[in-house]
């Protein structure tokens, strides 16, 4: 299995879940997407990402490693995300982040996307 055990803390209110996220996004994330939260999303967190990736017409190829996050850091970090930046204020649930894990990795090259997080 991926990642690691829940904590157990209970449901956070989405402005819980969004601090959390900033908080994880600094010190983790902004490293390398910088404070505007370029990348892409639930996948690339869970998996990482190796290869070239062209996201809103630029190329990049730095690659990126999967994080031991559990379910509920990832689905607090993508929701900080999904809600800063001029981004659509979704939200992501653990749950989300659970499914994903069971999914096949995506290919190190990814086609072009037109969005920076879909």
């Amino acid at each position: 299995p991926q990642g690691v055990a829940q904590s157990g803390a209970g449901a956070l209110t989405k402005a819980e879940q969004i601090q959390a996220g900033r908080r994880l996004f600094g010190s983790i994330c902004a490293a390398c997407h910088q404070p505007t939260g370029q990348g892409r999303a639930i996948n690339s967190l869970v998996f990482g990402r190796l290869g070239e990736v062209v996201v809103n017409g630029a190329k990049d190829n730095n690659n990126m490693p999967s994080f031991p996050l559990n379910d509920q850091d990832m689905a607090n970090v993508m929701t900080f995300v999904y809600n800063s930046f001029g981004n659509s204020a979704l939200d992501v649930t653990p749950d989300e982040v659970k499914f994903q894990r069971t999914k096949v990795p995506a290919p190190a090259a990814t086609p072009a996307v037109k969005s920076v997080f879909e």
